[in-house]
């Protein structure tokens, strides 16, 4: 927030960053509120951060899990490097109150690297940054002539059939 401002300030800022490799662009919509109408808010903040570092095993879901608070409720942006990866078609974001869980569903190496994640409201911003490794699938201890589909079966329909008798005694 940014006091003694005019209605003419507000509108579209953009920044600009530039090497000899190129350059990248990145935009901003500000608006200018009356100053009586920001009186209660509280700027996004988390409350609880995610874990800094961690490695996932290729093949299984990235899960980032975090508080965070704001009046305004915080919007709450997944970031890899410059890209917005908050509504791709591999991620998924859950929200209950002010706990959120971000996933990324079936990691692959080039999902290893430093996210950043934005929790922000009009009075405010936080950020959190997690490192991901993906580590290689362990191999399997199963041997390779393993079950057959007709004992795999057999399995499955003994376990259903556990899971339904447990659910009638609960009821």
């Amino acid at each position: 927030m940014v006091a003694g401002v005019t209605e003419s300030e507000a509108g579209l800022y953009t920044c600009r960053a530039s090497n000899l490799f190129g350059h990248v662009d990145t935009s901003a919509a500000v608006e200018v509120v009356p100053p009586g109408s920001v009186r209660g808010g509280k700027p996004a903040m988390f409350v609880s951060r995610p874990d800094q570092d961690m490695a996932v095993a290729l093949g299984e879901d990235i899960t980032v899990s975090f508080r965070v608070t704001g009046d305004p409720k915080p919007q709450v942006t997944w970031m890899k490097g410059i890209r917005d990866i908050t509504n791709s078609q591999r991620s998924l974001k859950e929200t209950f109150d002010d706990y959120v869980r971000l996933t990324l569903k079936r990691a692959l190496p080039s999902d290893a690297g430093t996210y950043c994640i934005l929790a922000k409201n009009v009075y405010g911003c936080d950020r959190s940054f997690v490192t991901v490794r993906i580590r290689q699938r362990a191999r399997s201890l199963t041997p390779s002539g393993g079950w057959s589909n007709l004992e795999t079966s057999t399995i499955l329909r003994d376990i259903r059939d556990q899971l339904e008798r447990d659910r009638l005694k609960g009821t």
